[in-house]
């Protein structure tokens, strides 16, 4: 569930996802993330044996930052990313928090991974947060990350 702070809307979200073949699999993880991105700045889906991810993201001013929309090593890229992308007092606890072995031991513990930051957007700090959780099923498992604004800065809760 999430609240979008500008419209005041509430967003839910229950999928049942059958999959069946390769194709169809990344075209349905694919209609999720773009379901979510109404209400996320960015969805992220990766695969997390080989990092690779594409991301499906807002209309909103996200888009400006210029963060790679598909790629490999996805917790590699972000923390690089991150480094011109993010507030600099956030930086380095972003880059500690956001490894892999961390996120999936989070996720493994608790059911996901939550870290908020500020990221930068046109010079001025947006703070936001990040949750990440695994989907799993017969077709194989992804990491869906997503990216959202909030209301309450400097907050570690996602």
């Amino acid at each position: 569930m999430a609240e979008n702070p500008v419209t005041g809307r509430v967003a839910v979200l229950a999928a049942a996802v059958a999959v069946t073949e390769g194709r169809d699999r990344a075209l349905t993880y694919s209609r999720v993330a773009r379901a979510l991105s109404d209400d996320y700045l960015s969805v992220y889906v990766v695969d997390p044996e080989t990092e690779r991810y594409e991301e499906h993201s807002s209309a909103g001013g996200y888009a400006v930052l210029g963060i790679s929309k598909e790629g490999e090593d996805f917790f590699e890229s972000s923390r690089r990313e991150s480094r011109w992308a993010l507030h600099a007092d956030d930086r380095e606890r972003f880059a500690a928090a956001f490894q892999k072995d961390a996120v999936f031991a989070e996720i493994a513990r608790s059911g996901s991974f939550k870290i908020a930051y500020r990221l930068l957007v046109d010079g001025e700090p947006v703070a936001v947060a990040l949750k990440a959780v695994l989907s799993e099923d017969e077709g194989g498992r992804r990491l869906i990350v997503g990216v959202r604004e909030q209301d309450r800065p400097n907050s570690e809760e996602g």
